[in-house]
This record gives structure tokens, sequence and C-alpha cells, in this order.
């Protein structure tokens, strides 16, 4: 049978091909070759496309000239590598005179290969600029952020085909020469439509939420102000804005403050409409910019008719003026009955936070939320970027101020001077200038310029560096105070003198002003925004402090959380924060030779170091007692007296990594600089335990599964693990004070801790819950400090994020615990296991920048499950630049025991292999296993030991194991028995369900005998402890589940089959 061939597997061409059909471009010129192999034999398949042949490249676009002007409609041309598009020129040049719709597709090897002298490949990134109307490099595509993109660059380059009368155009369409041509239907990708003052618009459905978001525009005429106006009252919309909009309609609504709440769930969907239409320049507000891409479809409204897509999910763009557009569909609006709901909705809930602001510190955030009702009428305010520009868009202006920014780039380069210009421009006019620090100094010669004028004052927050790189939320603040030498680029300037921007402001001929406090600032700020024209300019320098102004956003930034309160500025002002010639550095901390009681408060918690000695206690507890308090009880007295009592009574062998005597003492615990550091470091020798990428993922000791003898940890089998998973080059154990029945955390001090020096491996450990109450946190990390006899963790997870325990974190403030101990260091890396969908995950990642790492349950079984949806949490960690941890990647030994299933003859080990290698192929950090005996020690080191790339062979294996185990009807459980700790009948709940699933696994040969014997072994194994009938369907079991599995359900199905009279 003839092998089948459709749609090429590269996305590109999909997408090409995908957008060339909506577009209506059904004409195809294919020449010979080799490069464009996957673009021809695509839309050969395809009966749309009406496809030709043409030899010679020269001829092919003469003869698409003809076709174009023949038909009316665009031809496209295909062609292969080498010299084949140089021979377009002539035809294409012709087109482009002639303004015929003409596309070459230009095939190409991959784009890193030009200029290396790889044969039959030339550099087409550049074009004479009478060839084609636009040019655009398509590369392979894999992503969903790059394939949306370029599905908007492809849209344009289409469009450009007809617009302004139309004329040729180039695309260079990378290719990895695929053999694949399966892809029998092809992918929807968004359609972007122009339309024209002439041709007929589409409609805009009823009953929809309308909103219109203005970038930085220009002044609005009475005549646009009118037009919108009505537009809004005709379709019940609203008008989003900055300080750079110039609208000042009735609709107007500067909503940053509902945008940027960090739980701002109650907003959402206000800020969330149906159709977005944008109009003006680039955003002045990245919150508002992030919120209103959950818009369902974006129109763009401009002259310039560009395509241009900062909200993504762009399906119009219409050329024409604002006023032209704006009338038209009002006066073709439907009757509403609406009125100005959307409106209200959005004004009453401003109102609402603004009525809650908090009294925040003395900052730029409190200069502007005092300064900006005070503003004379008819000013004009220009604001410098970042933090200034934030910090005054929380609040509105009075009505009659013009305002704006520079907003094109961006930058810090020309604030002063675009003030003075405007000033110049209108001398009739109080222009303020609002600027930070670097911006000032930037610019500062141009406040001597001769042509300065009185109506000129400016605004200077002083806080010695650039605080944007400070704030608790940026992505450098992780780095905290070693931000300031470089990024944050502190110290500049007189580091905050007081004298000399006094000396040079006067020496030019300003008034000078300054505060370091609030009641400093009250006493100045009336006579800088007085309505009157002085004789002089106005420059007023006011310093503030990182710690203060990182506050101040926070506080704003969580209204919803605050009760409401009267915040009287003038009757609280807090101490003189004093400008300061230098910064020295804080000394280090040393460790204490003692604990504190667990009574104290964190910031004084102190641990003996690693070596002293720990006791044990006499005697376990009974388990009922244990599973009630493991969430918050210290997990010390759950430790093995066994396991100390072996390890007294036999020597320590010496492993292959010669471990240090046990009396070396840890070292004292860094806050930074450390080999540990997640910070990208010099191309040297690879150290041990420096996650600086390996380019292969590292193995993880997960001490989740260890192996049990009599009832207790097998103390020798566990010594035996340890020491050959300490021959590794990077040591990460992964504990928990509920694992391995409450004893995870006291063997890792036994058998790790004391037996290894402290920097030769790295040790994660985990803030069970639920937590009940803001200090639990501290008696809980203080606890497992002291049983794992460590003076630090070098990682610190939240443990099992869901929606659900997110919400409980941010309540009790687990995330401002986890900065906390990282900035005492004692935890060098924060973050976060999970168990949620996608959309969780980046709403936390969103709100927490600090976290820098994730742990993730990724395999191949659950990767396009769309239930656990790994991939799609995978690529929402990568996308925020996290560190990922895997978890569950054999899924609980699910993974390795499928020999049952008989395929290919592959036996546990070889099943184990694959699993790792598929976790191993993506871009994570470590892998954490499970492992509970020796030869898995080994067989993962070897499997981990080289990069992986998986084979054709992988790739056609995963799906025959997938299939094999969904056909068995798998509980999916992973054996990690929370809920066992949760069940009020202590229930053994993972040793059912795998009784339930190798009965699945072997049902159908000989049933009702197998049966049989899988009840006597389920009435041997639970003959006089719980069983599956105790259970009372409470839901405990079900809602602590990572896995989400339905316990009760499974229970009653046990109680049918095992324990039937």
């Amino acid at each position: 049978m003839a092998e089948e061939f459709f749609y090429s597997a590269e996305v590109n061409v999909q997408l090409l091909i995908s957008l060339m059909k909506a577009h209506g471009i059904r004409k195809v010129i294919i020449s010979p070759g080799t490069t464009n192999i996957t673009f021809g034999v695509s839309v050969r398949n395809d009966p749309y496309f009406q496809v030709y042949s043409s030899v010679d490249e020269r001829s092919a676009a003469y003869m698409a000239c003809g076709m174009a002007a023949e038909s009316g409609e665009p031809v496209a041309l295909s062609c292969t590598g080498a010299t084949a598009s140089r021979n377009y020129m002539p035809g294409l040049t012709e087109a482009f005179y002639r303004k015929l719709p003409v596309l070459a597709i230009t095939s190409t090897q991959r784009f890193y290969r030009v200029g290396q002298l790889y044969p039959q490949l030339i550099d087409r990134s550049e074009q004479p600029a009478d060839l084609v109307r636009t040019s655009l490099q398509l590369p392979l595509l894999s992503t969903k952020p790059t394939i949306e993109a370029y599905a908007v660059k492809v849209n344009d380059a289409l469009l450009e085909l007809r617009r302004n009368g139309g004329g040729p155009v180039h695309i260079n369409l990378e290719t990895n020469f695929s053999k694949d041509f399966s892809v029998k239907e092809l992918p929807e990708f968004s359609v972007i439509r122009r339309y024209v003052t002439a041709d007929a618009f589409p409609p805009i459905p009823k009953n929809i939420r309308v909103a219109i978001s203005v970038g930085s525009h220009k002044p609005f005429t009475a005549e646009q102000t009118e037009a919108v106006d009505k537009f809004c009252a005709a379709y019940d919309a609203v008008v989003f804005t900055d300080h750079s909009s110039s609208y000042k309609g009735k609709y107007n609504v500067l909503a940053t403050i509902l945008a940027t709440q960090s739980d701002a769930t109650e907003f959402d969907d206000l800020l969330k409409p149906d159709l977005l239409i944008y109009i003006g320049e680039q955003s002045g507000d990245y919150y508002m910019l992030g919120k209103l891409r959950g818009a369902k479809a974006v129109w763009r409204v401009s002259p310039d008719g560009e395509v241009r897509s900062p909200f993504g999910k762009l399906q119009n763009v219409f050329q024409m003026t604002e006023q032209e557009f704006f009338t038209r569909y009002a006066d073709t609006a439907p009757s509403t009955e609406a009125r100005d709901a959307y409106l209200k909705s959005l004004l009453a809930a401003t109102e609402k936070l603004y009525a809650k602001i908090p009294d925040v510190p003395f900052s730029n955030v409190w200069v502007a939320k005092t300064t900006a009702p005070r503003l004379p009428e008819g000013c004009a305010v220009h604001l410098g970027v970042s933090n200034t520009m934030r910090s005054w868009t929380f609040f509105k202006l009075p009505q009659s101020i013009m305002s704006c920014a520079n907003l094109g780039c961006r930058g810090i380069d020309g604030a002063l001077s675009s003030a003075l210009g405007m000033s110049l421009a209108n001398r009739d006019r109080i222009h303020f200038c609002m600027v930070g620090d670097l911006t000032f100094f930037y610019d500062m010669n141009s406040l001597g310029n001769r042509y300065v004028g009185n109506n000129l004052r400016i605004l200077l927050v002083n806080n010695g560096r650039g605080t944007e790189f400070r704030m608790y939320s940026h992505y450098a603040a992780r780095f905290g105070e070693d931000a300031d030498p470089f990024i944050a680029a502190a110290g500049h300037f007189g580091n905050k003198s007081p004298d000399l921007v006094r000396h040079y402001a006067q020496d030019l001929g300003f008034e000078y002003l300054t505060a370091s406090t609030k009641e400093e600032f009250l006493q100045q700020v009336e006579h800088f925004v007085s309505p009157e024209k002085f004789d002089k300019p106005i420059l007023f320098e006011v310093f503030t402090n990182p710690k203060e102004e990182s506050d101040a956003l926070r506080a704003i930034r969580n209204i919803t959380k605050q009760p409401a309160t009267k915040p009287n500025p003038a009757t609280k002002p807090t101490p003189a924060t004093k400008p300061t010639p230098a910064t020295k550095p804080t000394p280090a901390v040393k460790p204490t030779p003692a604990v504190k009681p667990q009574s104290e408060p964190i910031s004084q918690f102190t641990i003996a170091p690693s070596n002293s000695a720990v006791k044990a206690t006499p005697a376990v507890k009974p388990q009922s007692e244990l599973i009630s308090q493991f969430t918050i009880a210290p997990p010390n007295p759950h430790s093995l007296p066994k396991i100390e009592t072996a390890l007294k009574t036999q020597p320590t062998p010496q492993p292959a990594t010669k471990p240090q005597p046990k009396s070396t003492p840890n070292p004292a615990p860094v806050a930074s600089g450390k080999k540990f550091e997640l910070r990208p470091m010099a191309p040297v020798e690879q150290k041990k335990n420096d996650l600086t990428p390996l380019k292969k993922a590292r193995l993880g000791f997960g001490v989740l599964r260890l192996p049990f003898k009599d009832g207790n940890i097998d103390v020798q089998e566990v010594r035996r693990m340890v020491d050959e998973y300490m021959k590794s080059d990077f040591c990460y154990f992964d504990t928990h004070p509920a694992y391995c029945k409450h004893k995870s955390q006291s063997t890792v001090r036994e058998l790790v801790v004391k037996r290894y020096p402290r920097e030769s491996f790295l040790l994660a450990d985990k803030m069970p819950w639920p937590i009940k109450a803001t200090s639990d946190y501290e008696r809980i990390f203080s606890a497992e400090l002291k049983d794992c006899a460590v003076e630090y963790f070098d990682y610190y997870l939240l443990h099992a994020l869901s929606e659900k325990t997110y919400q409980m974190h941010e309540r009790f403030g687990g995330f401002e615990f986890l900065k906390k101990l990282k900035a005492q260091g004692l935890v060098r890396h924060i973050g976060f296991s999970f168990h949620d969908k996608p959309d969780v995950l980046e709403k936390i990642l969103s709100a927490h920048s600090e976290v820098e790492f994730v742990q993730l349950q990724i395999n191949y079984l659950d990767w396009d499950d769309p239930f656990y949806q790994a991939r799609k949490l995978y690529e929402t960690a990568k996308r925020f630049g996290k560190k990922i941890m895997v978890m569950e990647p054999i899924k609980g030994g699910a993974l390795a025991n499928l020999e049952k299933f008989q395929i290919g003859n592959l036996d546990r080990a070889t099943f184990a292999r694959t699993a790792l290698r598929f976790v191993a192929s993506l871009d994570v950090d470590v892998i954490l296993s499970g492992m509970s005996a020796l030869e898995h020690v080994v067989e993962n080191r070897k499997t981990l030991a080289e990069p992986v790339t998986l084979t054709d062979d992988d790739k056609k294996l995963y799906p025959q194991i997938i299939d094999a185990i969904k056909a068995a009807h798998q509980i999916p459980c992973t054996a990690c028995r929370y809920c066992e700790a949760e069940c009020p009948k202590k229930i053994p709940i993972p040793d059912i369900l795998a009784l339930l699933n190798n009965h699945r696994s072997n049902r159908g040969e000989n049933d009702r005998s197998y049966l049989g014997r899988t009840r006597n072994h389920y009435r041997r194994y639970f003959f006089d402890g719980p069983k599956a009938s105790d259970c009372i369907a409470c839901g405990a079991c079900a809602r602590r589940c990572p896995q989400r599995i339905q316990i009760p359900e499974h229970m009653r199905e046990a109680v049918k089959l095992f324990e039937a009279k």
C-alpha cells in the first residue's frame, strides 16, 4: 500500500498554508528543489490550492505577474535554496512597480547556518528597496508564544499584498527537512483582517462587554471626544486610560488600582471585556496591559493601519481616523437597555479601593498620592518612566491637567529635556516634571539651558539608585543588595548627597526645596504646587529609601487584604530618612551554638552546628497521635530509635566519595556568593552541586519511599543507597516531615547530615499544610531544621500548592515567610511544589516573582493527559523563567512495574529507564526519584549520567505504553500516603489501591480463580487492622490526594471485590 502524504509536521509550514487559505491565496507556482519539499508537498495535497510548476524561477515570477494581473488575485511562488530566489528578482521588481500581489516564498535551511559556508545557502535577510513591500523571516516554531507571535507577523505580511494598492511580499521559510507528512488537518490560527472606510464593517454583537483602551495619545479634539462618548453610550462601553492617554471624556476609567491587586480575582471579570478596541500607541500601564490581555477579541483603530498586537487576540485593524470609526459604529448601533452600567461598576470598584488605601511609607507612591490632588488647574505634568510612571498612575489627576510621558521607547534619557521643551512651547502654563534620580542625573545638563523659564517645576525623588530594580516584585529583587552595584547603579552622583543637587540647582537660578520625611514634604508641597508663578523655576528634591519604596508598592498592591483605613499623613510623619554619603555592608551573622526556644520569633532563631549531638526520644508516639500532629507539631519526636541504635552499634563504612569525619563543622549560612547560587557563573570546571546549566538533568534523591523491614526503615539498605548516590557529581536530597511515616527527616539526619560534610550535598525541605495561623510557619520550620540537624536548607518549598492552599498561604503570609527565611540565610532558594491546573500556576508565578523554582509532576503518562496537563505546566514554568524540579517521573514506580503488559519484552529496569529518559530530554534541572532499593540508585545514576535525546524508537514506545495502561484502567496512585495521613480511620489506602490495580491488570485471564487468590491475600494482609469497609466516605483523603483520585469510590469497589462473603 502506497504511503499517504498530507501536511508537513513543520508548524511554520502549517501556519503559512492555513493563513494563505484564510486570506484567499489559491494560486501557487512551484519550482523544483529539495528545500521547499515540506511546503510544496503540503499545498499539493490540499485541494484548495491551484498548483502550477515552472522549472525556471525567473519565468515563474513573470507567470505570477500575469496571473495576478488577469485574475486580480494574489499568486504565490515557491522555490528552493541556493540562487533560486535571486532569479525571482526581475519579476518581483516588475510586480513592485505595477503593484501586483505576488507572494514569494523562498525556502531555506536553518537560519543559523547562514554565513557559515554551508552548501546551497545564501543570505536572504536584506532586500532591495524596490523589490518587495515587506520581507519576513519565518523560522521553525514550537512554543505557543512564538507561534502566536508569528501568526501576527504572517497575517501582517499577507495583508500587505493588497494594502494601499498592493504589491509583492517575501517570506523566507525555514525548514528542517521533516519527513513527517502525517498531519491531516491544519490547526486553527488567528486571522487578522484590515478594513478601510469604504469597506462594510463587521458588526459588534449585542449584549457583550465592550471597552476602549487608549495608549499614549495626542490631545483629543472636542469632536474626537464627542465621537468616543457617543460610541460608549450606544454600546455601554468604557475607556481605559493612563496618564499618557489624553482622553478627558465622560467614560474615562483609570483602573490601575484594580489591575495591580495581587489578589484581584474580585475585579478580573471587570477587566476582561469581550471586545477591546485599542487606539493610540504604547501604554504607560504595565498592570492594565497584562490584565487586558484577557480580552476575548481585540480591534485596533489607527490612521496608519499597521498590525500591532500588544494584547494578543487581534482580529481586525481599521485603517481610518478614530472619529470616523466611532461615529460610524455609533450611528448604526442597536438600541441598548444598559445605561452606563459597565462604567458605574468600574467606578464603584475603584472608589471602593481608594477608600481602603493604607497609610503607605514615605515613597514615590506616597508623594504621588499626596501631590496629585493638589496640582493646580490647567497645569501640565510630564512623568518619568518605571517607578515614577507606575506610582502616579495609581492616582487620578484633576480633569483640566494635561499629562504625558516619553513612552515611545520608555527610556530614562530625555524626560527633563522634553518637559523643558513643553514649558518653552507654552510659557503661560506651569509645567511639572516628576522624575527619579537616575533619570534626573542622566539629563541634568538640560537645566543649564539659558531658555529655562519660571514655569518649570521639577520633583526629584532621590533614593540613590534605580529603585525599580529593588522593588519586591521586580525580577532583580531576588539579588537583594547585590543588585545595587550594577543592576540598580547605586552610589553614583554623590550617593544621595544633600548638597550636590542643591548647589547645582541654586547656581543655575532654581529655587531649591527638600524633604526627607512626610512632615517635611507637607511643609513644602503647597509652595511647590502653587498656581502662582514665582520669579524662579523650582526643584524639589525628596529623599526616600529602597525598602520603603518597595513596602509602599506592596501595600498598594494588597489593598484587598487591608481593612478600610482613614490615613492622615499630616499627623503620622515617619522618622527622617537621612541621606548618607555611603552605605556600609551589613556584617555576616554568625550562628550561635544553641537553639533558642521555639516560642521565640524566627528573626531570633539560630541553631547549633550540625555536628552537635541530637538526642533521640526514648519512644515513638502511637500512630494515631503522629497522624493528627504531623502538620504542625515538631517532627523530631517521630524519629526512629532503631535507626539511631543501629547506627551507633555498627561502624560507618567509607563511601566512595570519601566523606570527611562527622566532626567537620557545617559552614555558616551565607546569603550569596557561594557555589550553591542559582545565578549564572563563569564557564569554569563543573563543581559539585552547582546548578549552572549542564545540558543534562540531575538526579535528586526523594527521601519518600525508603525500604522498610519489620515495620521500620531498613537502615542497612538505605545506608548503601545513600553511599552509592553520594558518588554523584550532584547530590540533592528532598525530604518532608510526613514522608516515610514521619521518619524521612531523621533518616536524612542520621545517614546523610551526620556522615557527610554539609557542603557536599543539597537539602530541600517543605512547609506542610494546612497552616492554621501565621505562627505555625515559624514553629514548623524551626522543628524541621532541628530534626534534620542543619543550620539552613538549600531549597525550601511551600508544599503541594493548589488554588486552595495558595489562598491559605496568601492569607497567612507564606511567601513573605519564605523571603524572610532567605534574607536571614536560613534558606538559600525558595519555591513551591504544585498540584493544580496551568492557569493557577500562572496566577501564582505572576504574583510572586521572588519564586526561584517550581516542583512539578512530569512524566510521559501525564504529559498530554487532559487532567494533569504536565506539558502546559512545564511550558508555563519555562515561560516565567523558573527552574524546574521534577517529581513523580516514574509515577511512584507505576511506570516501572509494567511487565504485565508485555510490551516488546521489556523488563522493569527498562521501563524505569524509559520513564526517566523522557523527563531528562526536557529542559529541567533536577529529577527527583523516590528510590527504594540500591539497584534503583545504581540504574538511575547510569541513566542520567549523560544528556538524553529521545530516539525514534523512544517516541514510538511511549504511545504504546500509554495505550496499554489506559486499557487496564489503572488508578494513578503514587503511594505518597498523604491520604493515609488524613484518614480518621487510618486505612492503608495506597496498599488497597495497589491491590485493586493488580486485580485490574490481571483480570480477564481465569478471572474467578485470580480473584479468589487476591481475596485471600487481602484478608491476610488486613486481618486485624483497618480495611476498606472502615471507610466512612468523609472525603478527607480525596481532598488531600495530589492525583485527585476519588478514593471513597475505590474503597467501595474494594469492599465489593475483596470483602464480599
